[in-house]
């Protein structure tokens, strides 16, 4: 059974294969506290917004009061994307490349080299996606609600990194207690808040009649779900 948590999975060389590598868990540990480190930081230095991010997520005049807050969105992007999102999100990408026995195929003996490279090419994908969505915005002539959207978009990333770090640590330091379970519930989890983040910025970008529904088709195609499709075929193809 594939959530049975003895299954051993046959490598390229028909030999039996444990369900994850024997890496040291040290440096993913120190990922951890980084990550927490910075979410600690951003509690103390933001303790209003802090207390608020989720309602961020689903209040309009919230999110609207947000968006006016250049320099808080420099620096919530700054901490919640490269140092919080990131590298959960890169964690929990590298346990399914490994759950799925993609990185014996890599080429690459060290972890860390691997998952710094899923991490870097995370923000860069992320970075791209972002500019994108901002140069349509420009082109279709919406920059204010290209701007609301990315904000909601960063509000989301913050929950989606908050909400995922007990799970991917989990799945990681309890091997004796079913992580697989643990690994797929943070991945259902992260659909679920990706969904929510769609509805939610379709809504904040519909809400506007000048704004081009073609475009927003386009982008719903193109930017958000064709690179989900792009990595299920790599990971499980």
């Amino acid at each position: 059974s594939l959530f049975t948590h003895k299954a051993i999975f046959p490598d390229k060389y028909l030999t039996d294969k444990p369900l994850y590598n024997n890496y040291s868990n040290s440096w993913i540990f120190a990922i951890f506290i980084i990550v927490i480190s910075t979410l600690i930081v951003f509690t103390k230095t933001n303790p209003k917004h802090s207390r608020d991010l989720f309602s961020y997520g689903f209040s309009n005049k919230k999110v609207q009061a947000l968006c006016k807050e250049s320099g808080f969105i420099n620096e919530i992007s700054l901490l919640v994307g490269l140092l919080i999102f990131a590298p959960i999100f890169s964690l929990m990408l590298y346990s399914f490349l490994d759950y799925f026995s993609v990185l014996e195929y890599i080429g690459l003996n060290s972890n860390i080299l691997i998952y710094l490279i899923i991490l870097l090419g995370s923000i860069a994908f992320f970075f791209v996606k972002n500019s994108l969505i901002y140069i349509f915005g420009v082109i279709f002539n919406a920059k204010y609600k290209v701007k609301i959207y990315l904000t909601n978009q960063i509000v989301f990333y913050a929950i989606k990194g908050i909400t995922l770090i007990p799970f991917v640590f989990l799945s990681f330091f309890l091997k004796n207690n079913t992580p697989e379970i643990l690994l797929f519930s943070s991945l259902i989890i992260f659909f679920i808040i990706f969904t929510i983040r769609l509805l939610r910025g379709f809504y904040l970008s519909l809400n506007d009649s000048l704004f081009s529904k073609v475009y927003l088709f386009f982008y719903l195609c193109t930017l958000e779900l064709l690179p989900l499709v792009i990595a299920y075929k790599l990971i499980i193809g």
